[in-house]
């Protein structure tokens, strides 16, 4: 509900005392925001004082009050706030006619023909739930608040000058809200007190959300979803509820009516039914097994609905977390693929960073705190295989890539572990810089006229205007006598400044900070030994720690505030820092490598029957089983692909070449664990254009074939080249 409140130049304060009120009534008590009487301090002093009310004012101002409801709804509200105005005492002393009157919407617009209308302050109260045809023309006029503008749901206060004429003021007001229970905690802005009142004179414009926010998730998933969509905001003032999937059913039309829907739905759980405003956002999405889809629309009450639906409670965390509040929903759907890891069972990480300063102690550290992360958070199988392979874990610091797959391999020969995680370390640096600082720590010393308080300045004699000959005498003669007196004062004076310039004693705190700052990047990738060259997983990582300490300090004491003892020498600045701090950050780009794994990979999260690798469908590329040599993607973009080729593998310009983009493995049926063959689901045909060395230039036969570039990604592997597509 967004609240547009135009009230006078301190209804401001009003409207926040009865935010604060509507806080107490116990709707929002727990969203308003705490530093606000810091930066109000009007408020704070409302809220301490005991004067008038906003709408107790109208009375004293002007008693003619006319208070019209929308209909039932509105009707006790509109009681109690005629009741609030008649208990005010200046109004209980007046006689005469009738002052606060109750009037239905006919009666108003009845009323409304009188010449001497305006002559009355107006307070319209509207539940929008009884308006189902609007306000009439004539009364809509005469409405502070446009409710054309209003969408459902939606609500607003806001008040008008009438005759801003002076001694005779008339405003018109309106209070909109959705229903009674709103309407009654709004009237909180009109109902405490508060000082220094003004009038309304002087309009003014602050604008509020407040919304109803129903979330629906499994049990299972309540921990991680029930907080989704809160705002810390001073503007926002929203009302948070979960319920479990099944309830949504049980829901009453009026529950229903108000509420924005959030649905998050784990499709890991077979026997979760998603409710029909669910269904209804997720009909025309096609899902594969491994999507994540968050979307957003209408739902059956016309307020916003939103939809989390993903393969496993991971990703339908890790996505509420992305997008974690209604703003933060795209308009469009966004859909996110995962890697299906859920086969992976045994496999073992190695740390390797060829030519940097990573030692085999810092690969270990590295190595044994990101497995016990992989293990804790995505209960991924990591083994330890013993000795023999902590020898190899330390000779494979020191390879590139390539080597550290080879010897990965030989993991493969001796363990029978097929999948190996490496994590390349491709930045392992940290730096330290030395930063200065200087305080004095001893307070200045005293004006002189505190320090010596019996040592008045003697007072200077004055000489009014158009005094005569004799006063002008005396003048000249006791200023003759003030003069020498006052030179006197001011050179003890000044003698006590210069004492405190050059001699008053003085501590100086000098410290230099050690300020220490480490950076490792890296990449982690998930290898299928089968084949070595197309990783199932990767990602890149980063990790920074930083580290302050104390270098030295000295305390010097000088004489006099304008002597300054000569700065400490500071060390010149390194390109090094603690191997611990590197050790750590090294930690935390494992870590991250681990979160980004949890938000992009479908994991079997340690359940055991997962379905094998063999038989799902992924994006990667094969190399042909009858391929002599193996031609990869070195540069990829809009237009075209180039490659990088062994000269001996046949490519000529002319021929087509294609490139893999998603396979299926074939199992061999009379040996567990082996494959029999691979089959080509997708691939993009290109055509070589140009051929030089070992690199040729490829483009798209085709502008169905274009628009698959964008997955082609370097390092994908080409089958052998052909002459046309008959002749494959």
């Amino acid at each position: 509900m967004s609240l547009s409140l135009s009230l006078p130049r301190y209804g401001r304060s009003l409207l926040f005392l009865g935010l604060i009120a509507w806080g107490r009534m116990g709707a929002y008590a727990d969203t308003l925001p705490s530093p606000f009487f810091s930066r109000h301090p009007a408020c704070a002093k409302a809220v301490r004082a005991e004067s008038t009310s906003f709408i107790r004012q109208f009375a004293k101002d002007d008693p003619r009050t006319q208070i019209i409801f929308s209909g039932p709804q509105a009707a006790s509200v509109a009681k109690s706030l005629a009741d609030d105005i008649t208990m005010h005492r200046d109004f209980k002393m007046r006689q005469g006619e009738e002052k606060v009157v109750l009037l239905t919407l006919e009666q108003a617009e009845k009323a409304a023909e009188e010449p001497k209308f305006n002559d009355n302050t107006r307070i319209f109260v509207l539940a929008t739930k009884e308006l189902k045809g609007g306000l009439a023309p004539t009364l809509q006029r005469l409405c502070p608040v446009d409710l054309s503008q209003l969408t459902a749901g939606n609500g607003a206060a806001a008040s008008r000058n009438l005759n801003p004429r002076a001694g005779h003021l008339a405003f018109s007001m309106a209070v909109v809200a959705p229903d009674a229970e709103r309407l009654q905690t709004m009237m909180g802005l009109f109902s405490q007190p508060y000082t220094d009142y003004k009038g309304m004179l002087t309009p003014i414009t602050d604008k509020f959300a407040t919304y109803r926010l129903a979330i629906f998730s499994a049990e299972a998933d309540r921990d991680s979803v029930e907080k989704w969509g809160r705002v810390d905001a001073k503007n926002i003032w929203p009302k948070y509820e979960w319920y479990p999937l099944s309830a949504f059913a049980t829901l009453t039309p009026e529950q229903r009516e108000d509420r924005q829907f959030v649905f998050f739905l784990n499709r890991a759980d077979r026997t979760q039914v998603a409710p029909e405003p669910a269904q209804a956002l997720l009909k025309d999405q096609r899902l594969n097994e491994t999507t994540s889809v968050v979307t957003r629309g209408i739902g059956p009450n016309g307020l916003p609905c939103i939809v989390f639906s993903s393969p496993s409670p991971t990703l339908l965390r890790r996505r509420s977390a992305q997008y974690d509040r209604i703003d933060a929903v795209p308009a469009n759907p966004a859909l996110d693929e995962a890697a299906d890891l859920r086969s992976l069972n045994r496999s073992v990480l190695l740390v390797h960073g060829a030519g940097l300063k990573l030692t085999p102690d810092d690969a270990a550290s590295i190595r044994s705190q990101t497995i016990q992360m992989m293990r804790d958070r995505l209960k991924l199988p990591i083994e330890e295989l013993g000795g023999q392979f902590d020898a190899l874990q330390k000779e494979i610091v020191f390879q590139d890539p390539a080597a550290a797959t080879e010897t990965a391999q030989r993991i493969r020969e001796k363990s029978g572990v097929r999948y190996v995680w490496l994590l390349q370390v491709t930045d392992y640096a940290g730096k330290t810089i030395y930063a200065p600082s200087q305080k004095l720590t001893t307070a200045p010393p005293p004006p002189y006229v505190m320090a010596h308080p019996e040592d008045k300045e003697p007072v200077e004699p004055t000489l009014d205007i158009g005094s005569g000959r004799g006063k002008q005498a005396q003048y000249e003669k006791d200023k003759a006598a003030w003069q020498p007196l006052h030179d006197a004062w001011k050179n003890r004076k000044l003698a006590y400044e210069r004492y405190g310039e050059t001699q008053y004693p003085c501590t100086w705190e000098y410290k230099i900070e050690k300020q220490s700052l480490a950076t490792v990047k890296g990449v982690l990738r998930l290898i299928d030994m089968d084949h070595p060259n197309t990783p199932l997983w990767e990602k890149a990582c980063v990790g920074r720690r930083a580290e302050n300490s104390e270098f030295t300090s000295r305390t010097v004491q000088v004489r006099g505030t304008k002597n300054q003892p000569p700065p400490l020498p500071v060390p010149p600045n390194e390109a090094t820092c603690s191997v611990g701090l590197l050790q750590q950050a090294g930690i935390a780009a494992g870590s991250a490598a681990v979160f980004s794994l949890s938000g992009s990979a479908l994991l079997s999260d340690g359940k055991p029957g997962a379905p094998q690798f063999q038989v799902q469908e992924r994006d990667r590329p094969v190399v042909p089983s009858g391929a002599a040599s193996i031609s990869k993607v070195a540069y990829v973009d809009e237009n075209g692909v180039t490659l990088k080729i062994d000269p001996n593998a046949g490519i000529q310009k002319g021929l087509w070449i294609d490139i893999p983009l998603s396979v299926i493995d074939i199992p061999d049926p009379d040996n567990p664990g082996k494959l029999l063959s691979h089959k080509i689901v997708e691939k993009v045909v290109l055509r070589v254009v140009s051929v030089r060395d070992n690199v040729a230039e490829c483009v798209p036969v085709s502008e169905k074939e274009k628009a698959k570039l964008s997955r082609v990604k370097l390092g994908m592997a080409v089958g052998d080249a052909y002459s046309s597509p008959e002749s494959k």
